[in-house]
């Protein structure tokens, strides 16, 4: 139910949208220009296109995605490891109790039967029972949060400003050039009289186009930036969802440890551990998606 969430496509978005932001400034230098000129002629300029806000969106976007491409695989694998434990014991607590009473206390069984006893020093808190083993597995579960975190915060940052910048951006081209003449978009002005172009949409300002040819092509990469939009904030609420999703089962695995304690019965124990098993399968397979996700961020 969750690979929609963390689809390769939600990535190429959020890429193509940095990649677009990285490259614009070239084309708001050459704006700036074409502004100050048409300004000199005496027209009335209405806010040519923040390139300083701009420029730092690309920036911090390049940084969140670097950050993404570090998170992703960290974020597997801290995942994976987590599970393997609290999958392992449960293999093992199954094997070791399949000859015991039901109705006996979980106390009574030796923590130095199971692999997690002995992958872990307890110099200064032993393991003196089953119930300390849970504990520790909860607290290996606990550290997934971290990944989450730094997950979301990277996701977020790509977000942010998409919605505050970039949002702008795209409302600043479809305005009028300037307040003097008649209602000519900025977007078909640069087009049309700037012979400017916006990076990365399969145009050469300097062609040979018509008139209506470059208000076309103005108005169609208008649309193409709409769409990025809409397609960028699409993948930033998928992997936000991914994220809400991993940690909702993470969590509903850790109450399941939780509510054990020494006087609960091998079959309570079972009850608990066969509802968390639930949960943590699908954590296995999002912990695996986000390993073969991070092959293609880090080719």
């Amino acid at each position: 139910m969750h690979g929609y969430l963390l689809d390769e496509k939600n990535f190429i978005a959020l890429k193509s949208y940095i990649n677009f932001l990285s490259s614009l400034p070239v084309t708001l230098t050459e704006i700036q220009r074409f502004s100050e000129s048409f300004q000199r002629q005496g027209h009335r300029m209405i806010t040519p296109p923040n390139a300083v806000m701009l420029a730092q969106a690309a920036r911090t976007n390049d940084l969140a995605w670097q950050s993404l491409k570090v998170a992703v695989p960290s974020l597997g694998q801290s995942c994976a490891k987590a599970l393997a434990d609290a999958q392992g014991f449960i293999d093992e607590f199954r094997d070791t109790t399949k000859l015991i009473n039901g109705r006996a206390l979980v106390s009574g069984i030796d923590p130095a039967r199971f692999s997690i006893f002995k992958s872990l020093s307890w110099s200064n808190v032993p393991a003196v029972d089953v119930i300390s083993l849970l504990r520790e597995l909860d607290r290996r579960l606990s550290q997934c949060a971290a990944g989450i975190a730094q997950f979301k915060q990277a996701v977020n940052t790509v977000g942010g400003t998409l919605h505050s910048i970039f949002v702008r951006f795209i409302e600043s081209l479809s305005i009028d050039l300037c307040s003097c003449d008649g209602p000519v978009s900025k977007i078909e002005a640069y087009y049309t009289l700037g012979r400017i172009g916006l990076p990365g949409m399969q145009y050469n300002p300097g062609g040979s186009y018509s008139h209506e040819q470059r208000v076309e092509y103005a108005r169609t990469h208008l649309s193409n930036l709409r769409s990025m939009r809409r397609n960028t904030a699409g993948a930033v609420d998928n992997l936000n969802d991914f994220c809400y999703r991993l940690v909702q089962l993470i969590e509903h695995a850790r109450r399941q440890l939780q509510a054990n304690h020494p006087r609960s019965s091998v079959d309570r124990c079972h009850g608990l551990f066969s509802i968390a098993e639930v949960g943590l399968s699908e954590v296995r397979d999002m912990s695996e998606d986000l390993i073969l996700i991070s092959g293609k961020l880090n080719p």
